[in-house]
């Protein structure tokens, strides 16, 4: 009899190590102390499966969408967990705000490259090139690297975003001088910011004029007629007029915004165009308001949060069809 006791003393104490190792295994599930708020995560650990994106901090919440693995996302709270003791995290993700299983993030610094940076800039650039409040000009010089459009004039501010070599931009102001004397212009590309000036040429407005407006009593220029691929575009898009708005609808069913453009540009020209907000900005070749011919993409910042935070598709006449919220549809 004693020994039988002792045995099963040993394996109910075998059975409670176990559980306390389980315990442990699954603290780190809980918060992971390198994710800062603010900054980026990625999708990691899913066997390819990728990470479902929830509208609640537990498996009880629906699926907006599911990551890829691999994906980057905006890190909004830290340290949440459920009932069952699982860890999760609050992120942004492809105009999306969920909440994602923390022990499939991991910070993304030394994961992901950062963002693009411009050749060296020379000591200074010269005054006189032709850069005005109002012009046009293009990217050139980087060798291929783009050209980083920052929240202030120096290159110790923020990068908002990269512009890639030969894109048009326009001058809203400048030059402002930073401390090695390089001039810095205000842009406008995807996002509204500063941009050093020596990767700036001037274009030519005899070469490449923006349109302006007729002089009073006078008559404009009809708009240019739509290309074939920018009509058919036009075209598949108003075929999905009335269809409601989901979150990270992608299908004729339902759609949000970049779920739209996502789904109409593919259809009809069927050339991988991404499906993240973020990325389908740079996809193609940036063009002033002036210049949108129809099956243009129209983005838009500081909606329903701040930066670039929308899209539609220019119809033409001054309007666009757009998926629009949660109160609306196509």
């Amino acid at each position: 009899m004693r020994t039988t006791l002792t045995r099963s003393r040993r394996v109910l104490a075998l059975v409670a190590i176990a559980l306390v190792a389980s315990t442990l295994l699954m603290l780190p599930a809980s918060a992971d102390p390198n994710l800062s708020l603010g900054g980026l995560a990625m999708v990691v650990d899913t066997n390819g499966d990728g990470l479902n994106l929830r509208t609640g901090p537990s498996t009880g919440f629906a699926v907006q969408v599911t990551m890829p693995e691999g994906s980057i996302v905006q890190v909004v709270e830290t340290g949440l967990t459920d009932d069952t003791g699982l860890g999760w995290t609050q992120v942004r993700y492809s105009g999306l705000t969920g909440y994602a299983a923390t022990m499939y993030l991991a910070a993304a610094s030394g994961l992901i490259d950062p963002p693009p940076v411009a050749p060296d800039p020379p000591a200074a650039d010269p005054q006189p090139n032709g850069l005005a409040a109002g012009s046009r000009a293009t990217v050139s010089g980087t060798g291929g690297d783009g050209l980083n459009v920052r929240s202030a004039p120096g290159t110790s501010a923020t990068v908002l975003t990269a512009i890639h070599e030969g894109a048009r931009v326009t001058i809203l102001g400048g030059p402002e001088q930073d401390a090695s004397g390089n001039s810095w212009y205000q842009i406008e590309t995807v996002v509204v910011g500063w941009a050093h000036g020596s990767y700036l040429i001037a274009d030519d407005p005899a070469v490449a004029p923006d349109p302006v407006d007729p002089p009073a009593g006078g008559t404009s220029e009809p708009p240019p007629a739509a290309s074939a691929a920018g009509q058919a575009l036009v075209d598949e898009a108003m075929l999905h007029y009335g269809t409601p708005y989901v979150w990270a609808g992608t299908t004729p069913g339902s759609f949000d915004c970049s779920g739209f453009t996502y789904y109409v540009v593919n259809t009809v020209l069927q050339n991988n165009f991404p499906r993240a907000l973020s990325e389908q900005v740079m996809f193609g070749v940036f063009v002033s308001r002036s210049e949108l011919q129809p099956g243009d993409l129209v983005f838009f910042q500081n909606t329903y949060e701040w930066g670039l935070s929308h899209v539609g598709i220019y119809t033409g006449n001054g309007m666009f069809i757009n998926a629009g919220n949660e109160d609306d549809h196509v």
